[in-house]
């Protein structure tokens, strides 16, 4: 039987760390815990799905992802949209795992595909280099977005991956397990590292976005780069 889900994890998590017992969680609510434990304040989309009971260990099949089209997108904005959209779905997956279900068996298959999305976003970022700040700022509709408007967008991605994440690390005591969320930080700092060697003043322009989830992520000992 099911004792909580990582989805009510994140959710008590990112309210003051309570050390209440977990309840059951109303699936008419998982909507609205995802959105808060996501980041809601800096209005992070999260799809209007409903999430399915975990299958069986031996029942999970994890489909592959085809990745390589995101490589040749020309500008932050779209880079961070594409990956975004290809990260929910499986981050979906990790939250709505029990806690007796964190081992590396289940984690593997799960964290290969965000490892992979991360891998081409970072590839994406660095194929930007050189190029004209106009073009890398530049979004679908054409508009060049600002420093700060980037900020905000980068601390999005940040907290939907890193919040998560951090939620897992807190509720796993197998090292190997804690080994391979603490890979996928290291990625996401990679990728925060190259965004910010693109753009002048990102790195104190996103301070205020990711003040929470700085805190958050000190508590379960991982630090990012700014």
């Amino acid at each position: 039987m099911r004792s909580f889900t990582f989805l009510s994890a994140i959710a008590l998590t990112f309210a003051g760390f309570a050390c209440a017992a977990p309840a059951p969680i109303n699936p008419a609510a998982i909507k609205h815990l995802v959105g808060d434990a996501r980041g809601s304040d800096v209005n992070i989309d999260v799809r209007d799905v409903e999430a399915p009971p975990h299958p069986n260990l031996q029942d999970m099949k994890v489909p592959s992802i085809p990745i390589p089209r995101d490589i040749e997108i020309k500008s932050l904005p779209a880079l961070l949209k594409r990956a975004t959209i290809d990260l929910e779905p499986v981050l979906d997956d990790l939250v709505n795992l029990d806690v007796d279900e964190l081992t590396v068996e289940v984690l593997r298959p799960i964290t290969d595909r965000v490892t992979l999305i991360l891998e081409v976003l970072l590839k994406g970022v660095n194929n930007l280099v050189g190029r004209p700040i106009k073009e890398v700022l530049r979004t679908a509709d054409g508009a060049v977005m600002t420093v700060e408007q980037l900020a905000s967008r980068v601390a999005e991605f940040l907290i939907l991956v890193l919040r998560t994440i951090a939620t897992l690390l807190k509720h796993t005591l197998l090292e190997e397990v804690a080994a391979i969320l603490r890979g996928i930080t290291t990625l996401v700092n990679d990728v925060l590292i190259a965004i910010l060697k693109l753009v002048v003043g990102l790195d104190v322009a996103i301070v205020p976005f990711i003040g929470d989830l700085l805190d958050v992520l000190s508590s379960v000992g991982i630090k990012i780069s700014l």
